[in-house]
């Protein structure tokens, strides 16, 4: 994909923590996010990504989260912060 093809990257850059625990998808999401013009934060099971949304010095816009994930169970997602969660499955 050629550079003239991407968007400008504006002056608000939100930021998307990628929870995945397959390496390899995780990686292709991150590669495919920061080519779309988003910072990006990984995680690779439940407990980084709680960690991560709990510690981060900057505000996270989006959670891209695979929904089966080892480590994670129903009432985990009842302990996040306020965040907006969207399905598009």
């Amino acid at each position: 994909m050629g550079d003239e093809l991407l968007p400008e990257r504006s002056p608000l850059t939100l930021r998307v923590l990628v929870v995945e625990d397959d390496p390899a998808i995780r990686l292709m999401a991150v590669d495919i996010l920061s080519d779309a013009g988003f910072e990006t934060l990984e995680a690779g099971d439940a407990a980084q990504a709680l960690e991560a949304l709990e510690n981060s010095e900057h505000k996270i816009h989006v959670l891209f989260t695979d929904v089966r994930m080892p480590g994670i169970t129903d009432w985990s997602w009842r302990v996040l912060p306020k965040v907006s969660i969207h399905s598009f499955v």
